[in-house]
């Protein structure tokens, strides 16, 4: 069993996703980038907590997302949009 800790952004469109990892990878070294961009544009109620999802294990998330994270080291992010049912994510390993 895996266990992973990721923070996401989750957007209706993949065009505000691009634009979202477009501006942290122009930025790399701004402070709380990711946070205050899920507060701002994330549709998940994760964003009240900087898009936090905390931990959690193999099989509690949707497949998509889940073999995101863990082709993810520790502190990356997405470099494409991952889909699921849900919208548009932009992942951030956390642990």
């Amino acid at each position: 069993m895996t266990i992973m800790k990721a923070s996401h952004i989750l957007v209706k469109d993949e065009a505000t996703a691009k634009a979202i990892i477009d501006y942290l990878k122009k930025h790399p070294t701004e402070p709380n980038a990711f946070e205050l961009l899920a507060q701002k544009y994330s549709i998940c109620p994760s964003k009240a907590k900087g898009g936090d999802l905390g931990v959690f294990n193999d099989g509690d998330m949707v497949p998509e997302f889940e073999a995101a994270v863990l082709k993810l080291k520790n502190g990356e992010i997405t470099q494409a949009p991952v889909k699921t049912q849900f919208g548009y994510h932009v992942i951030k390993r956390t642990a």
